[in-house]
């Protein structure tokens, strides 16, 4: 292995965790750091990998500021397809190599190609990203008060900030899948009424949360009038419609209404429900229009007692 120091110049001090080197990566050399890949990066692109190996054999590389990283731990985490593509063949390649890049680094990492946000939270740990992902933006959206399309704008970092800002959201994420599982609504829109349900009523025993989302999704044994069996059926009952929009759509019959509009009513819907349910109040239904009424509120009136 051959390598070199890069000098910044005068006045230009790198911070002191991370060091740079130009380092002529072998094939066997690759392999070696391949292996040391972070656990749940984003996954290989085998399309990825012969682009970069083609560039190599027909000698189109070139050096340029991208190159590699690992974690002060010495994992890899950027520059995987690289790598991938060095160890297939029998070339040497030049690369700049980043060492001691602190772990929140990893938000940053190509945010303007294929890292997504569902990947950023992955490399961090958490999991069912891609719902998550979409939770922490509705639940971001409900507390600002704006579901506009511009408002749904936010960076991997943003993302992963907001994640550890909310406990127990990933709990959520799990209750919105299963949730979907049983009365398809959108899971992203379960998860986030789930958590801003349980962040504004902390004071809700365990049993009462159970009783609450249990029924929810199993249905069983819910008496006709209940608010869980009102909001099973209308949530059954959109996702019908919801198919028939996606047909007619894709028939250029009419234009389905944006996704983000469908979760928001979906929240809103769960919501009166919720509230109904802590008053222990019996409406045959939940009427919520969009362009008239306010997003609804969580309810602050005391846990009523069931007769």
């Amino acid at each position: 292995m051959t390598s070199r120091q890069l000098s910044l110049g005068d006045g230009l001090t790198p911070p002191a965790e991370i060091t740079m080197t130009l380092t002529l990566v072998t094939p066997e050399l690759a392999k070696e750091w391949f292996e040391r890949n972070i656990k749940n990066n984003r996954p290989i692109s085998n399309s990825k990998v012969k682009q970069w190996r083609a560039a190599i054999d027909e000698g189109r590389w070139k050096l340029t500021h991208q190159g590699i990283a690992f974690d002060p731990d010495g994992n890899l985490i950027d520059g995987q397809h690289r790598l991938a593509a060095i160890a297939a063949g029998d070339r040497p390649v030049w690369l700049p190599v980043f060492c001691g890049v602190p772990a929140e680094c990893f938000a940053v990492l190509d945010i303007n190609y294929h890292r997504s946000a569902a990947n950023s939270l992955s490399i961090a740990g958490h999991k069912n990203t891609a719902t998550l992902a979409a939770t922490i933006k509705l639940i971001a959206a409900y507390d600002a008060n704006s579901f506009s399309s511009s408002s749904s704008s936010m960076t991997n970092e943003e993302h992963l900030a907001l994640a550890e800002k909310m406990p127990g959201v990933g709990e959520a994420t799990h209750f919105g899948l299963r949730l979907w599982k049983a009365i398809r609504i959108t899971p992203s829109a379960a998860a986030a009424a789930a958590y801003i349900t349980r962040r504004e009523r902390r004071d809700l025993t365990i049993g009462q949360w159970e009783r609450w989302e249990e029924g929810l999704i199993t249905g069983a044994m819910l008496p006709g009038n209940d608010p869980r069996l009102n909001l099973r059926e209308a949530m059954k009952k959109r996702a019908i419609e919801s198919i028939a929009a996606k047909a007619a759509s894709e028939a250029g019959r009419v234009k389905i209404h944006a996704t983000r509009d469908i979760a928001k009513g979906q929240i809103a819907t769960y919501l009166l429900a919720f509230n109904a349910w802590v008053e222990n109040r019996k409406p045959r239904s939940f009427v919520w229009n969009p362009s008239e009424d306010p997003m609804p509120t969580v309810t602050l009136a005391p846990f009523a007692r069931r007769t």
